[in-house]
């Protein structure tokens, strides 16, 4: 089978979940079928560009964003490309398009993808994420007769919601007509696509509420078990670590919170403790931690992996977006205890109390960070129980499958 994902995001290096899963499903899908590519990339990716596994052909790569100096950024602004960009922004702002959408819309994309349709015929058109909808038209245009398929790394518009209801120094200005616009966009997007996929049950059965449920599937995040392997953790030290992509913005939202209300009590019982800021384009108020308080911030880890065994436990404060986060089933596989809250654990098939710790509150999450402190036997035995969950249900391998059946489904386009 010829299939053509269409991303945001180039996959290497992995910054986030999303470029882990991109790339884990061209790795993947390659050994079964002929995969091509077209990303976008960013001017400090494009180093990168030849090392992605699975494809075919060399991907179609179009550069998102361009950090020139002042006299290119004119001269950028002057061209043809640049002026064709403005116009359609404006007019799609005019028809109500999100920003998010408007943000990731290139001509050079365009440009890319209908070059790639045109010299083959593919089978399988699969869109990463909500704000590849933009390109859909070019696609049934150039590919009618392909099974096209959106992957939702999460409900753009329940996270956006989540995100102003949380608040935490975020900006928050014009959301709210962003939440409604992104929320009109999505649910026509889900009728127009042949199939959507999400990362868990909840939010495959709210997508169902407005397509047949049928056309909706879920494949959930994995883990590569074998790149992650489970080390018993450290007793002698105190070391929690917080692992997260700036960009993203659930993460600077539920750092913070943790720094405000979380972090005080814990180092007010354990005063040995230290906290490992792990993350791409942190905000200047969480470098600014540096230091201070026993919080070290790391900015971009190629390899996590050293610095997940000198810590205790991993902290995943997050209190807005959705899908699933890569980043616990990581901490699973590496034998890493997990305190959480409910919704950074969505969509995986946790226990409370037997493979993590959910904490809604923050006197809840710093009781539960401490107990795992005092209690080395129990988190050792969480680790094993969350490492067997993820060896049997999450790795790569086994979440491949999956996605076989939604590219093999042939019900409609």
């Amino acid at each position: 089978m010829r299939a053509l994902i269409v991303s945001p995001l180039f996959p290497c290096p992995l910054l986030s979940g999303g470029h882990t899963r991109v790339s884990n499903l061209l790795r993947e899908m390659g050994r079964r079928h002929e995969l091509n590519l077209v990303s976008l990339i960013t001017p400090e990716q494009l180093e990168f560009a030849g090392t992605l596994e699975g494809l075919q052909a060399p991907p179609e790569l179009a550069v998102a964003r361009r950090n020139y100096e002042l006299r290119e950024k004119v001269r950028e602004a002057a061209s043809p490309e640049q002026w064709r960009r403005t116009v359609r922004r404006y007019t799609d702002r005019l028809r109500g398009v999100p920003r998010e959408v408007m943000r990731h819309y290139f001509p050079e994309m365009a440009g890319k993808l209908k070059q790639t349709l045109r010299r083959g015929t593919y089978e399988v058109v699969q869109l990463e994420y909500t704000a590849m909808g933009w390109y859909l038209p070019v696609v049934r245009r150039l590919a009618p007769r392909a099974r096209v398929v959106l992957e939702e790394i999460d409900i753009s518009y329940i996270a956006m919601q989540r995100l102003l209801d949380s608040g935490n120094g975020l900006p928050v200005n014009g959301l709210v007509r962003e939440v409604t616009r992104m929320e009109r966009y999505e649910r026509d997007l889900w009728k127009r696509c042949g199939a959507v996929v999400t990362m868990s049950e909840i939010d495959r059965r709210h997508i169902g509420r407005f397509v047949p449920l049928d056309k909706v599937w879920t494949v959930p995040n994995g883990v590569d078990v074998e790149h992650f392997v489970f080390q018993p953790r450290p007793t002698q030290t105190q070391s929690i670590l917080f692992l997260g992509y700036f960009e993203h913005l659930p993460n600077v939202a539920g750092l913070r919170y943790f720094f405000r209300d979380i972090w005080p009590e814990v180092r007010r019982r354990c005063p040995s403790s230290r906290l490992e800021v792990v993350g791409k384009s942190a905000p200047e108020d969480i470098r600014a931690m540096h230091g201070r308080d026993g919080i070290s911030v790391h900015g971009f880890v190629p390899d996590v992996r050293p610095l997940m065994q000198t810590c205790r436990l991993m902290v995943v404060p997050i209190l807005s977006g959705g899908g699933t986060r890569l980043k616990v089933l990581e901490a699973f596989a590496a034998g890493l205890p997990v305190v959480s809250t409910t919704i950074g654990c969505e969509g995986i098939e946790i226990e409370d109390g037997v493979n993590v710790c959910l904490a809604d509150t923050s006197a809840k999450f710093a009781d539960a960070v401490t107990r795992l402190f005092d209690d080395h036997v129990r988190a050792q035995a969480m680790a094993e129980r969350a490492r067997r969950l993820v060896a049997q249900k999450y790795s790569w391998r086994a979440i491949a499958r999956e996605w076989e059946k939604v590219w093999t489904d042939d019900r409609r386009n």
